[in-house]
This record gives structure tokens, sequence and C-alpha cells, in this order.
């Protein structure tokens, strides 16, 4: 993972493949499971806004920006999430965001990501 340090994440440009400008970083998302850190929330679109879930294995880290290896169009077409797909999870005194089990399922498929972690 090239983004080791996924604090200050949040309000990040995500620049696709192509170097362009494909969304903001909303929420970054622990695992269900074991409480790393393995998914970003990205709301892409300047007209039609949409939450899409993200791997943030393969996320490069540069400046003020988050690059991905995918393109604008795959980023737009992934699992997308709502309010009621976020939860929670309490952990050695400090909350972490995590996704629906089932959102997760939805997105290792689409992303090509065995069961688990996609770091």
């Amino acid at each position: 993972m090239a983004v080791a340090e996924p604090e200050g994440l949040v309000g990040k440009q995500v620049i696709d493949a192509n170097g362009k400008p494909s969304g903001q970083i909303d929420f970054v998302f622990a695992e269900p499971a074991n409480g790393k850190t393995g998914w970003i929330g990205v709301r892409t679109g300047a007209i039609r806004r949409q939450r899409v879930l993200v791997p943030l294995a393969g996320a490069e880290r540069r400046a003020l920006s988050v690059y991905v290896p995918w393109t604008k169009t795959r980023l737009r077409r992934a699992p997308s999430y709502q309010e009621s797909d976020l939860g929670g999870a309490l952990g050695l005194g400090e909350y972490r965001l995590t996704i629906s089990a089932r959102k997760q399922q939805e997105a290792c498929a689409y992303w090509g990501i065995g069961e688990g972690s996609p770091g």
C-alpha cells in the first residue's frame, strides 16, 4: 500500500490513471473484521454526485492529492454506498468508521479482490 498513513486523507482530491481529477475522499474505512484501513469513500461527479468504494491498496499520496491506478470511468462505476451502509467499531479506545460487510463483499467482487482485506 503506497498510502502508509491514511490519516488526513479526507478531503483530498483523487486523481485517476490518466491524471484527471475524479473526485474527493469523503471517508476512510476500516475493515469490519480486523479494523485495518482498507477502503476510501470517494465522492465523484460534479452534477450527479455519488459516493463509491475504492480500495486503498494501489493508491499513492502525492502532495495534496491521492493518485489511483484506475480511470475515472472505472471509479464512477464502482459500488456506491449510502449513510445506511456506514457502521462503526469500537476498539482500544478509538472509533473507526466501517462499511457494512455486504458492501465490502460487493466492492471486493467489483475490484477483483479476494474475500477479506483489499490491502
